[in-house]
């Protein structure tokens, strides 16, 4: 980037990241509890809900959902509070760009190309293909 006339700095983006912890997964999580079943029942399928839950194929999918349905693991207030977060992280990040003049903001993500589809069990496969872009999505900001 410095060869094509950028000025690169390194930031303190710490307090940023804290922040953006607390909105990783609880979100997505609460949301999909209930926008997939709004959607099942929408198809008509009331009676298949058990059944497609219970035919989650990837294991750590399947781990992470049925953990969900058996001790609720994100509550209602826990995702009212992540939801008060992604407006703070948001000023955050517009004072962030404001404060030290940013034009754009680069992070490293996925180092590797697309993995094969002979990977897919890998366990560490989900955190290294989607490393670094949690901050993008939850702060609403534009990304490649």
């Amino acid at each position: 980037m410095q060869d094509a006339g950028f000025d690169c700095v390194e930031l303190d983006d710490s307090g940023i990241y804290a922040l953006d912890e607390t909105l990783t997964f609880t979100i997505p999580l609460y949301e999909f509890f209930t926008d997939f079943p709004r959607a099942l029942l929408g198809l008509g399928w009331e009676k298949k809900i058990d059944a497609v839950f219970s035919h989650i194929a990837d294991p750590h999918v399947r781990k992470i959902i049925h953990a969900h349905l058996a001790e609720g693991l994100i509550s209602r207030a826990n995702y009212a509070s992540a939801i008060r977060d992604i407006g703070r992280l948001r000023l955050q990040m517009n004072a962030l760009f404001s404060a030290q003049n940013i034009g754009l903001l680069a992070y490293p993500t996925t180092p590797c190309q697309v993995p094969p589809l002979s990977h897919v069990n890998r366990p560490d496969l989900f955190a290294e293909v989607i490393r670094n872009t949690d901050l993008a999505s939850n702060a609403a900001l534009p990304s490649v």
